[in-house]
């Protein structure tokens, strides 16, 4: 757990801002990695031991300095080191950005704590199970990263971004339990919780708002892409420890001794979640209430022209109405 105090905040951003900062862009998706590689500013943030305003001067003040610096004879290692440096606080910067527009979209609409944001979403049929939902919070689902995750996140508080993306969607597809029955259990979980963040991602990864792209991330995949040595799993599942990685990415049909089985069959549970989606996404009302939503509460950059500087009209991109399983 981080210590939550106004010394302890200050010696994180800077140690973000002089050292492990280079490495975010290309480190954070890793639940090995974002340890280090991310800013882990989102605690003090929410704590008030660091306000949002100091950090955004700061890593501005950083990027200025990054960019104003001479680079005609430095080396080409210099050079890609500053470059990535900046990439990185880019990144940065516009999650601070995102932080602001998710707790104000909580702030327009405080209804979303109990309903889902988007009208058309709110009669999705879940099948909530007190033995499934509980083997999910305990860790003891039959899914190695996914229980490595809740292991992780109930001893530390933190979990990175994807991996509570993760998270919730293999709960609300893989496991058809409603966002309602997921988003009090993890709150309780994250050091970092703030409401608006935490509502607001619970419902966007669960698919109900209905104006952004439906992924429903793999478990399995997620360990090839972003765990292959199985060091997260190890680190938090004792039970697998000595256990060969290959093995370990076959538990859907192999005994690992111990560990439990899969209490469901995830492909299977998240298709029939993702054809309610999707049916909704396609209907009428769904085309209708997306439209409004992206109006209201849509992040997107608004185009401007020479001619006029009027918003142009809201639209939703074809391309978003696709659902994967990445």
């Amino acid at each position: 757990m981080q210590d939550i105090t106004e010394a302890a905040a200050q010696q994180t951003l800077t140690s973000f801002l002089s050292e492990r900062g280079v490495r975010y862009s290309g480190e954070i998706s890793s639940p090995n990695t974002a340890f280090t590689a991310g800013s882990r500013l989102s605690t003090h943030l929410a704590w008030g031991t660091l306000s949002l305003r100091q950090a955004y001067y700061e890593v501005a003040e950083r990027t200025a300095e990054l960019s104003a610096t001479s680079n005609a004879t430095a080396s080409a290692t210099d050079n890609l080191q500053r470059a990535q440096w900046r990439k990185s606080l880019v990144a940065f910067q516009a999650r601070l950005h995102w932080r602001d527009h998710f707790m104000q979209r909580l702030e327009s609409a405080p209804n979303m704590e109990l309903e889902a944001i988007n009208p058309a979403y709110r009669h999705i049929e879940y099948c909530d199970s007190d033995p499934v939902l509980h083997a999910w919070m305990m860790g003891r689902a039959g899914l190695p990263l996914i229980d490595a995750c809740i292991r992780c996140l109930a001893a530390t508080g933190f979990l990175n971004f994807r991996m509570r993306a993760m998270l919730i969607t293999t709960g609300c597809f893989g496991m058809a339990q409603s966002w309602q029955a997921l988003q009090y259990p993890l709150a309780r979980l994250f050091l970092d919780y703030e409401p608006g963040i935490h509502f607001s991602q619970v419902q966007m990864q669960a698919g109900v708002v209905g104006i952004n792209t439906v992924r429903v991330y793999s478990p399995l995949k997620q360990i090839t892409d972003h765990d292959p040595d199985t060091q997260i799993i190890r680190q938090w599942v004792p039970e697998l420890h000595n256990v060969d990685s290959k093995l370990i990415t076959h538990y859907d049909s192999v005994s690992l001794g111990d560990y439990p089985s899969p209490v469901v069959d995830i492909k299977v549970t998240a298709k029939k979640i993702k054809d309610q989606i999707y049916a909704v996404r396609q209907s009428e009302q769904g085309r209708r209430e997306a439209e409004v939503m992206l109006r209201d509460h849509g992040s997107r950059k608004r185009t401007t022209t020479r001619k006029s500087t009027r918003a142009t009209k809201p639209r939703i991109n074809e391309s978003q109405l696709t659902l994967d399983f990445d």
